[in-house]
């Protein structure tokens, strides 16, 4: 049944924001020196942009994909409710993975999103 329907499981999960923020911060080493790694997609050119990061403390790790409005983007077309394509009905997501790090691996305690 997961395989069956692994493609809605993939989107429903954010797989690909969790893949982006990899391909972002490209250089996780830095943890072995800081707690937390940070990275924006900020585009003038793009209604919404996404924050990434990936936070230390412990023996939990916290992977976080935020989506935001871009406040200086000048929207050019609107919804059919008259809603800015850069409002936060649309823009304004937030998704985290935590996880518990036992020294080898890590092991998923929680997946949580909100809008």
């Amino acid at each position: 049944m997961f395989l069956q329907h692994f493609k809605e499981i993939s989107i429903s999960m954010q797989f690909d924001q969790v893949n982006n923020l990899f391909k972002k911060i490209n250089t996780v080493d830095k943890l072995l020196h800081k707690d937390t790694l940070e990275e924006d997609t900020y585009l003038k050119s793009e209604p919404c942009f996404y924050s990434y990061s990936i936070e230390v403390d412990r023996d939990m790790v916290a992977l976080r994909m935020d989506m935001q409005s871009n406040s200086d983007y000048k929207s050019k077309k609107t919804s059919e409710d008259e809603i800015p394509e850069n409002s936060s009905e649309f823009c304004e997501h937030a998704f985290w993975w935590k996880f518990k790090f036992d020294g080898k691996k890590l092991h998923v305690v929680n997946i949580s999103g909100a809008d």
